[in-house]
């Protein structure tokens, strides 16, 4: 999953484990439904049922390295990992709400305290038009809400309103810059 979002649902079979490789890293399930979103060099694992397994690419000698280290994520905990850092169990927290994160199915984005850039790049995906974020500072912004597939223009024109930000039209793009 080089980036985007993906639930999993996968029916238990010990002998056959499934694996989702990631830019951060590899999340290994027999039996579990989970939750895996990644941008960029960072990868949000959520789990909804049973367990899964969770090794960084830092943790290995190379990315071919299988013998990472890994920390184990149960059912209402998430882990977000970095592509260059190693895993940790401290890294692991418990979900706000475990099926928050997979009503991105349902055309509901849902964020905690994540970078404006990181909601634009997800939010990007789905938009009429391509909304881009310029300036570290803007980027840096934390957000915390909830963005509807079918309203992301009206939430980015709504952005000013709480952050020190402007969007601007230029040509067929949605720019928001720091004021």
């Amino acid at each position: 999953l080089r980036t985007g979002e993906a639930y999993f649902s996968v029916r238990r079979d010990h002998r056959r484990p499934f694996q989702v490789h990631s830019a951060a890293g590899t999340i290994t399930a027999v039996g579990t439904a989970f939750d895996v979103r990644s941008l960029a060099d960072r990868v949000t694992v959520v789990v909804t049922e049973g367990v899964v397994s969770v090794a960084g690419l830092a943790d290995a000698r190379d990315a071919r390295d299988e013998r990472a280290i890994a920390v184990r994520i149960h059912p209402g905990q998430q882990i977000t990992i970095q592509a260059h850092q190693p895993v940790s169990e401290r890294a692991i927290v418990a979900s706000p709400s475990p099926g928050e994160r997979a009503r991105w199915r349902e055309g509901v984005f849902v964020y905690r305290d994540e970078p404006l850039r990181d909601v634009v790049e997800d939010v990007a995906r789905y938009a009429p038009r391509p909304i881009e974020i310029t300036g570290a500072a803007a980027g840096e912004l934390h957000f915390s809400g909830v963005v509807y597939r079918d309203a992301i223009e009206e939430w980015a024109s709504a952005l000013p309103e709480s952050f020190p930000v402007t969007l601007e039209a230029e040509g067929e793009r949605l720019i928001l810059r720091t004021r």
